[in-house]
Parts: structure tokens; C-alpha cells; sequence
């Protein structure tokens, strides 16, 4: 890639659409760092034109702790920015190599002065993150990509063509929901942020994209370490940064800013006196023998103490006071000693506080402790006195535990518990209830959606499709089933694999994780439910043809969920978002059906359960598996990103042999209920 006036040096980072190198620029002989959009996503006008709208944000946002740019230009097809280059990494690299919490105040301070700028002069970021943070070679932050930035009178909403913008682990409840947006949000990814600051992890994640978005909906606020100083200090931080109502957030940066200085005026040890008005504002602070005064603009300036007209203590008076503190602790604690040592040891034994972590199968199970509610798990360093408790464990799909907790003597601190699943009865899911189960060598399983048993027409109900679509027919099912929100992922695939002892799937450099699964043979996939049975204990299997077709219609009539007739950025496939398309989406990336579910249109053809017949006389109409036919060849049902809009009705048919894997085959599971 050659662009005129730059000498490209080296590679300093890939993104998802664009990459940055490190350059000289020849005129000025300077050292800066080019940002050039990905060669894959120049044909796509919006990708171009957000590229555009960054550098147009980040010129009209001058800042020392916002990102600087210099130019920005189109030479044969490569987009690219030219920015000051920040030779100090960003803060994903400070938080791996462990951080103090003080240092995480500082850095908060400064990213929050950077996010008030921006929201003062109308711009939303939308991805707050530690790999958008940057740092110079003085150690000052500045805040980076702008790339999906918005104008607060232009946000409607979180989707632009169907899919939610940003990150998830860093996402609001509101963004991931696809709510409308204020600077409110970016003030809870400021909360996620400062909470991997503090403790090296976010504080919801899972394998699941759509599960961290849950997570962030309805998940309670994790607790900080008590090892952390001043833990609870900062929780109360954390707590009103990550208010799932943005009502009780901070309601600006500033408002940020000044609990951080409060924060800061009682922890650090050189700040003596803080005298508090009637109000209960914080007017005047005596710092190492200066005067702190706030000015009527809420700005600080440091006034000498001849001037200032409050009474400063004296260093005499302070030392004074110090000394007679110092004296009553040590007569205070000779009190209590003595105290000690005239009673029997064992008093002292009785009353001490013992710390205990409580895990379980499955996770976010209550913990009652002598009929008292103190959470779910995990729950880290809870604080119990050394005597024997009640505990009680509960969970909706598993039988309840109630035994006794013996901590007087020597236990384990890490107390871990496996409830039982029991029969069904015991295992009820409701419909519409969104869950997960767990697998026995760690992690969970992919995301499920419980539907009810119903009814509905099957096959080509406006006579558009081809004759393996007839007869049209009722189909009745006898029972409810739970099926994957989304279609089975690499990272969902993969966990398969380690276990197996397998080769990991070709990815085909199209990126795993969120992605879904390709290269999958209907013989593979069946390997693939039998692995999660035995890991879970619950009947996992292909959806039968009746099922994917129900659940795909999402209780409607029509061609497609949405209607009849292609409608533009609503699933993935050559015509459908109006732009050249070279391989899948990643999952949950267009707007689910009525259920709730991702991408039963398009982005993967999915296997399913039933022979192929080339037609559906004497099929039984009760939703179950054909086993009848020619079982040599199975059915895949949805369409692709490599097939044309009219593959991906809700009726539309194919089939292959069963042991044939495409780059464009996957596949989503059904659970029994």
C-alpha cells in the first residue's frame, strides 16, 4: 500500500474495519500514525461514510485528551486518517500488566474531561474501551475512534440497519437493548471500564455476545474486591456508574469529576482540611499549607495562605493534634489487649469473622444463610462468624440443597455446590424464558429461547416455492421445546473441539467467536448435540423440519418474518443489504422475529433433523423428525450469505448428503423440555 507524502514504518494495530501503521510523514519529517480502512469494506457506502464522519467529529473536538488529526484523504480506494502518534499503548495493555487503583482514578479523571468535552459539544461515543484508549509519551490520556460516534440530535436509536453498534462488554443496558441513546451511556461504559481498571475483568462476560447483553440488562453489580483499599469507596462509584435506569447514573462527566476529586481530597494523605459548607459542598481545602478554593465557575485555583481568608491550622497545632491521637490508640489498644488477655481465649475464637466463597452448578443459584437471602453465585469473600450455619441453595431448574455449614473448626473457603437436576417436574422452563445450561468441563452452552407447544401451516403457504413445498398442512405439537437463539458459534463449536481432542474448525479467516460455525456436516452436528447432552444432562438434538419451520415463521404467515417480499438489511445474503457480500455475519447482527430469534433467514443454511423426502405427503403432522425417505441425504433449511433473497423463505427446502460440510452450512440446537 503506498500513500503519497507517507513512508509506512510498521504495523501498530488491526481493527474491525480499518487498520493503523506507524509512518513518517515526509514534509514535516514526523512521526505520526496512519488509521487505513480494511480493502473488504470500501464498497460498502456506510463503512465509507462513517470512516469520513470520524475525522469530521475528531476536527471539530480539540482536546489534549481527545485524539488529534491532521488530515484525512482518499488515494485509490484506500481511506485513511493521519493522527498524532501515541507511542505510550493503550490502557487494554496497562490493565493486563496490573494497575493500582489510585492510578485507575487518574486515568478516569482524564477520560471523563475528554467524554465531558465531546458530550458539550453534541457527540455520543458509543464505544468506550480500553483499546480506544490511548496514551503519549508524557503519559496523558487521550480518547480515540470516533468511527460510530453520533450527534445527540441524529441518535434515534442503537440500530443502524438492523444491528446494534459498539462493543458488547462495554455496551448499556439501553444500547444493548437498542433503545434510544444519551451521554448517559457512555457514562456506564465508563463504569465497565473502571471496574477492569480496578480488578483486571469486565464485569459481565460470557462466550455470548447476546448473553453479555442480557447480563447487562438484568444482572446485578458485581462487588469489588475487599482486597482493593478503599474498596467500598470506589463500589459506590461503580454502583451509580453502572445504574441500570440511566436516571440514577451521574448525569454528566462533571458530575463524575467532582466525586473523583471528593474521593481523592480523603484519601490523599498530603490534602489536611476540608471544610464543608452549609450546603454540604466542599468550599475549601488546605493543601500543604495552600488553599484550595472553589470559584464560582465549580474550576479550583490555589491561593497562598496569606491571602486566603479561611483559618489555616498550623503545622504546630497538627502535629499536636497527630501526637495526641497517636497517644490514644496506644492506650486504647493496651485497654482492649488487656481486656483480651483476661478472658478465656476462647471468647475470642467465638466471635471471629471468617471469609467463604460460594460457587455452583449452575451459577446464579441463591444463597440463603440461616434464612437469610445473601445473593447468587458467585459470591466471593462473604463474611460469616466461625459457627455452624443453615445454607440453602435454590435455582428454578434444579432441585434445592439445604444442608449444614460447619465453620468452627477447619473448612474449606471455597465452598462449591452441584445441584441436581432432578425429573422434569423439577426442571420446568417457562416459555419465552431465556436460559443456558452449563457444561460439565466448564463454560456454558449456546444461548436458548423456550417455545410453547402450538400449531401452525407448514409449507408454501402463497405458491411461490417449488413442489417439495407441498402439500401445505397443519402441524400440531404435542410439547414445548427450547431452541438456540442464535445459530451454533465458533466459540460455542470450539469448546467441542478442546473437549474431543479435535482440530478446530477453519474459521476461513472470517473471525470466530461471535461468527457461526461453518464447514459442518449434518454427521458432524450430530456429534456435536450428543457432546452437549452428556456435558449437560439434557436431551439436545437437531430441530426437526416442522420445528425450524415454526419457529422461523415467528407465529407469522408470510415469506419471511418480516413479510412477503425482500426487505433490505434484515438478514444476510447476495441482494439483501444492497452491498457485495463475501461471507457470514456475525450472529444476532439483523433483528430477531417475533420469538426472539437471530438469523433463521440467511447467514448459514442449518441443518436439521429429517430425512429428505421430495415431498411432504404422509409426513406425520405432529412436528416430528422424518425418518422415512432417503436418509443418506438430510435437510438444511434458511438460505445463506452465499444464496439469493428467495432461498430464504421460511418454506424454502434443500437438502445434501449428510456427511458433505460447505463453507456455508451450520446449524442451531433444540433442547427438550
Amino acid at each position: 500500500m503506498d500513500i503519497p507524502g507517507y513512508t509506512i514504518i510498521r504495523e501498530l494495530g488491526q481493527g474491525g474495519m480499518a487498520s493503523v501503521v506507524l509512518a513518517n510523514q515526509e514534509c514535516v519529517d514526523r512521526k505520526v500514525a496512519l488509521k487505513i480502512l480494511d480493502q473488504n469494506l470500501i464498497h460498502d457506502t456506510s463503512f465509507c461514510e462513517r470512516f469520513v464522519r470520524e475525522a469530521k467529529i475528531i476536527a471539530n473536538l480539540s482536546h489534549p485528551n481527545i485524539v488529534s488529526v491532521f488530515e484525512a484523504g482518499n488515494h485509490e480506494n484506500n481511506y485513511y486518517l493521519v493522527m498524532k502518534y501515541y507511542p505510550g499503548g493503550d490502557l487494554k495493555t496497562r490493565i493486563k500488566n496490573g494497575m493500582q487503583p489510585r492510578e485507575s482514578l487518574v486515568y478516569l479523571k482524564q477520560l471523563s474531561k475528554a467524554l465531558g468535552f465531546a458530550h458539550r459539544e453534541g457527540y455520543v461515543h458509543r464505544d468506550i474501551k480500553p483499546e480506544n484508549i490511548l496514551f503519549d509519551a508524557n503519559d496523558v490520556l487521550v480518547l480515540s475512534d470516533f468511527g460510530i460516534a453520533k450527534a445527540q440530535k441524529n441518535i434515534t436509536n442503537m440500530t443502524q440497519m438492523g444491528a446494534v453498534i459498539g462493543t458488547p462488554r462495554y455496551m448499556s443496558p439501553e444500547q444493548a437493548q437498542g433503545s434510544k441513546l444519551d451521554t448517559r451511556s457512555d457514562i456506564y461504559s465508563l463504569g465497565v471500564v473502571l471496574y477492569e481498571m480496578l480488578t483486571g475483568k469486565v464485569p459481565f462476560d460470557s462466550d455470548s455476545d447476546m448473553a453479555i447483553g442480557i447480563m447487562h440488562i438484568n444482572d446485578p453489580i458485581p462487588r469489588l474486591p475487599e482486597t482493593i483499599p478503599d474498596y467500598d469507596a470506589y463500589q459506590l462509584i461503580i454502583d451509580k456508574l453502572l445504574a441500570k435506569n440511566p436516571n440514577d447514573r451521574y448525569q454528566s462527566a462533571e458530575a463524575l469529576i467532582g466525586d473523583i476529586d471528593r474521593f481523592d481530597n480523603i484519601g490523599n494523605k498530603t490534602k489536611i482540611l476540608t471544610p464543608v459548607s452549609s450546603d454540604g459542598n466542599t468550599d475549601t481545602v488546605v493543601v500543604n499549607h495552600s488553599v484550595r478554593l472553589k470559584s464560582p465557575s465549580g474550576f479550583s485555583r490555589i491561593i497562598a495562605p496569606d491571602r486566603a481568608k479561611v483559618v489555616v491550622v498550623s503545622s504546630a497545632v497538627l502535629v499536636l493534634i497527630l501526637l495526641i491521637a497517636f497517644v490514644y490508640q496506644i492506650m486504647q489498644n493496651h485497654f482492649i489487649n488487656t481486656g483480651r488477655n483476661s478472658n478465656d481465649n476462647q471468647s475470642s475464637e467465638a466471635i471471629k469473622k471468617v471469609s467463604v466463597d460460594f460457587t455452583s452448578i449452575p451459577s446464579g443459584s441463591v444463597v440463603k444463610i440461616d434464612g437469610k437471602k445473601i445473593g447468587i453465585t458467585p459470591i466471593e469473600r462473604y463474611q460469616l462468624s466461625n459457627t455452624i450455619h443453615q445454607i440453602e441453595l435454590e435455582h428454578e431448574m434444579y432441585l434445592k440443597i439445604s444442608e449444614s455449614l460447619d465453620l468452627s473448626g477447619e473448612f474449606n473457603p471455597k465452598q462449591h455446590y452441584v445441584l441436581d437436576h432432578g425429573n422434569i417436574e423439577h426442571a420446568h422452563v417457562n416459555s419465552g424464558e431465556i436460559f443456558r445450561d452449563e457444561l460439565e468441563t466448564g463454560g456454558y452452552g449456546p444461548l436458548l429461547i423456550a417455545i410453547p407447544a402450538s400449531h401452525f401451516i407448514m409449507g408454501d403457504l402463497n405458491g411461490i416455492g417449488k413442489k417439495h413445498e407441498l402439500p401445505v398442512h397443519e402441524v400440531r405439537f404435542s410439547k414445548s421445546f427450547a431452541v438456540g437463539i442464535t445459530e451454533v458459534t465458533f466459540s460455542d463449536f470450539d469448546k467441542f473441539s478442546k473437549s474431543t481432542g479435535r482440530d478446530k474448525l477453519n474459521d476461513l479467516g472470517w473471525g470466530r467467536d461471535s461468527k457461526p460455525a461453518v464447514g459442518i456436516s449434518w454427521s458432524l452436528a450430530k456429534e456435536y448435540v450428543k457432546w452437549l447432552s452428556s456435558q449437560t444432562g439434557y436431551n439436545y438434538r437437531l430441530p426437526t423440519e416442522a420445528e425450524w419451520e415454526f419457529v422461523a415463521r415467528g407465529l407469522t404467515d408470510s415469506d419471511y418474518f418480516w413479510g412477503n417480499g425482500l426487505r433490505l438489511n434484515s438478514a444476510r445474503c447476495i441482494g439483501c443489504n444492497g452491498s457485495v457480500i463475501t461471507h457470514t455475519a456475525d450472529v444476532a447482527t439483523y433483528e430477531p422475529n417475533e420469538f426472539g430469534i437471530y438469523d433463521m433467514h440467511g447467514n448459514v443454511m442449518e441443518w436439521v433433523e429429517d430425512c429428505w423426502n421430495g415431498t411432504y405427503k404422509g409426513i406425520i403432522a405432529d412436528g416430528s423428525a422424518a425418518y422415512s425417505g432417503d436418509c443418506s441425504s438430510r435437510v438444511l433449511r434458511g438460505g445463506s450469505w452465499f444464496n439469493q433473497p428467495g432461498s430464504l423463505r421460511s418454506s424454502a427446502r434443500f437438502h445434501d448428503n449428510k456427511d458433505m460440510a460447505h463453507k456455508f452450512y451450520g446449524f442451531r440446537v433444540v433442547r427438550e423440555l
